[in-house]
């Protein structure tokens, strides 16, 4: 699986050993994989949904809080930008 990924997401979660973040498409990925240097590695990353741990009230907790960080993030001046999809 390969992908280009133009520039790391402005905002991610991370919980335990999950890293999360939107993609361009709205789409939550997340990814348990990274690099040497402990970078989440998007080339990895699969869809998160509510069939995960969290369940459906787990996902959408999850939704309000990438929403929050990354309205929060833009207040303070920075230029969102979400992970690509790997390809």
């Amino acid at each position: 699986m390969s992908s280009v990924i133009d520039a790391p997401p402005t905002v991610y979660l991370r919980i335990g050993p999950s890293t999360i973040a939107y993609e361009t498409s709205g789409e939550i990925l997340e990814t348990v994989d990274y690099d040497g240097e402990g970078t989440p590695d998007w080339s990895a990353a699969g869809v998160c949904d509510y069939r995960g741990g969290g369940g459906k009230e787990g996902y959408d907790q999850l939704r309000i809080a990438l929403d929050a960080a990354e309205h929060n993030a833009s207040l303070m001046g920075y230029t969102v930008v979400r992970v690509r999809a790997p390809s």
